[in-house]
């Protein structure tokens, strides 16, 4: 199946974007670097089921950073060839949905090395790396920006390695304060459109945005401060009234699970941790 998707990402090298050969140039190269990464991925993650196996499920962090990187070296900013750029973002996109999908899978090991590592000697002075890490991922130059709405930002290759890394770090120190903070129901409804509407916001947000100013913030020559307050509100406010549509359409065809199924459901995950609690423990005596 994701080699036959493979293949169909593979027409738009050629018959779509065709301007100044660039699909053939670029976009191709990207798209086999792409599968070398899906394949690292699908790989890499044998590893966790081996013996004391769950050390990978964070080493497999590296691997979104690392494919960035590698993605990098097939990015140009050739000015107007918006096409192309928005096809190169789709690969970048790649990545950032498989990480958070084997992440996803692999979370509960994860949290185990994690807190083997935060138990050691020279756990305090991952603080100062992350945050030598983060100075030096944070790009303060204002020459070789390229084009503001395509990612990654910058020109040169060094920088963009530099700015892509930047970028998973702060994702994943959002999503382990997220995890930490905010992973409970504080409320089934607010649940259910809120936190529901995550990915669709992720997805979607750019369009309206892009929408706002094209229509509004330009044609009206509006200042800074307006503008955020209208990307910003008017978008969260459209994404949230659209999403909510969606559910109450998707309800209507679908309609959702009964309360009983799931507490039956809810039963039976508990069922389930319980068991790969207990597995986790005979691993751990066996380490010892």
């Amino acid at each position: 199946m994701q080699l036959a998707i493979f293949v169909i990402w593979l027409f738009p090298c050629f018959y779509i974007d065709t301007k100044k050969d660039f699909g053939v140039k670029y976009l191709l190269p990207s798209t086999l670097t792409l599968m070398c990464i899906f394949f690292v991925f699908y790989t890499f993650q044998l590893m966790i089921h081996t013996e004391n196996g769950d050390k990978y499920a964070m080493m497999m962090k590296i691997l979104g950073p690392c494919g960035s990187i590698a993605l990098n070296y097939w990015k140009t900013q050739e000015p107007n060839m918006q096409l192309h750029h928005l096809l190169m973002m789709v690969n970048y996109d790649a990545v950032f949905f498989s990480q958070g999908c084997v992440d996803q899978l692999y979370w509960k090991q994860m949290l185990r090395t994690r807190k083997k590592m935060g138990e050691m000697t020279w756990a305090p002075m991952t603080v100062l790396a992350a945050i030598l890490l983060y100075s030096l991922s944070s790009a303060q130059n204002y020459t070789q920006v390229g084009f503001l709405f395509f990612y990654p930002l910058y020109n040169d290759y060094s920088i963009q390695c530099l700015y892509t890394t930047g970028t998973w770090m702060w994702l994943y120190f959002i999503v382990w304060t997220m995890q930490y903070v905010a992973n409970k129901k504080f409320n089934d409804n607010v649940y259910k459109y809120v936190a529901g509407c995550s990915l669709y916001a992720y997805v979607s947000h750019y369009m309206w945005i892009v929408v706002w100013n094209v229509y509004i913030v330009r044609p009206y020559q509006l200042t800074f401060i307006p503008a955020l307050f209208i990307d910003f509100f008017l978008t969260d406010t459209v994404i949230l009234v659209t999403y909510i549509m969606f559910v109450l359409v998707y309800e209507l065809i679908i309609p959702p699970k009964s309360q009983e199924t799931k507490d039956k459901e809810e039963e039976e995950k508990a069922l389930l941790a319980n068991q790969e609690v207990m597995v986790a423990g005979a691993y751990d005596k066996k380490a010892e």
